[in-house]
């Protein structure tokens, strides 16, 4: 397996010995690209890639090896993207440092109450 891992490697620039892949982070990104049929144009993507998916394995390291946590967390197909590009994926917008400004909504100047029936809003009662 590492092997092949290896000469695919290769295939994109990449150099890799089998010494290089057994038992770190990057035998897991392997399975992680392989796993979810992830392939990148450029050796510099793949680094980058990589990088991301290092850093969120020691997070996720340190996470599962706290005794008091009652859960474990692994790694899913956002582990190779970036913040943006996770919040892109789930429907967000991504934010580039920029806080949002909230408005508070001023109730003072609801009514009460509100007759729909004479706004036109609904219909009269039919039987």
């Amino acid at each position: 397996m590492l092997n092949t891992v290896c000469k695919a490697l290769a295939g994109a620039g990449i150099s890799c010995t089998t010494s290089d892949v057994e038992g770190g982070v990057q035998t897991r990104f392997m399975e992680h690209v392989a796993n979810y049929g992830i392939s990148y144009g450029t050796q510099e993507e793949y680094m980058f890639r990589q990088q991301i998916f290092a850093e969120k394995d020691a997070e996720y390291n340190k996470i599962n090896n706290e005794p008091t946590n009652t859960f474990v967390v692994g790694h899913n197909m956002f582990s190779t993207m970036t913040m943006d590009e996770a919040k892109k994926m789930m429907g967000r917008l991504p934010n580039h440092g920029q806080t949002l400004e909230t408005e508070e909504f001023d109730e003072s100047l609801t009514a009460k109450s509100m007759d729909w029936r004479k706004k036109g809003a609904v219909n009269p009662v039919q039987n």
